[in-house]
Formats: structure tokens, C-alpha cells, sequence
């Protein structure tokens, strides 16, 4: 079988993997298994991170500003 890697642990038999082996697997040098459950394993593309939400408009809090009246 197959299987990626995911926080550096792989997702078919949730065995920490190795870091050397990780290292391998990033610079495409080399095909690497699983010394747990044998499978073959890759690092799946990562995501470009998602845009946050524009943020609310902070209400302000606390006394309103004092108006000026004329005298």
C-alpha cells in the first residue's frame, strides 16, 4: 500500500516516521517505506494556507465621547 506523511507520523499505521527518512522523501532522492507496517510513503503537496476572513469593525467600548455645548 501507500501511504502519506502527516506531522511526521505515517497516516496508515500512525507510527512516528523518522526525520532521516523524511529528509529523503523531501529532496525526492529516493523511494522510502514504512519501517512499521511496510507501506511506500510520500509527503502530499501542502496547501497554500486559506485567506482569513476580514475582521468585524471593533465596537468601541466605555463612556460615548463628551459632546461640547454651547454656554
Amino acid at each position: 500500500g501507500v501511504a502519506p506523511i502527516r506531522n511526521q507520523t505515517c497516516t496508515g499505521c500512525r507510527m512516528k516516521v523518522p526525520i532521516g527518512t523524511i529528509a529523503v522523501l523531501m529532496r525526492d532522492e529516493d523511494i522510502q517505506l514504512c519501517g512499521s507496517c511496510g507501506r511506500y510513503l510520500y509527503l502530499p503537496p501542502e496547501l497554500p494556507p486559506e485567506p482569513l476572513p476580514e475582521p468585524a469593525p471593533k465596537k468601541r467600548r466605555g463612556r460615548p465621547p463628551k459632546v461640547k455645548t454651547a454656554a
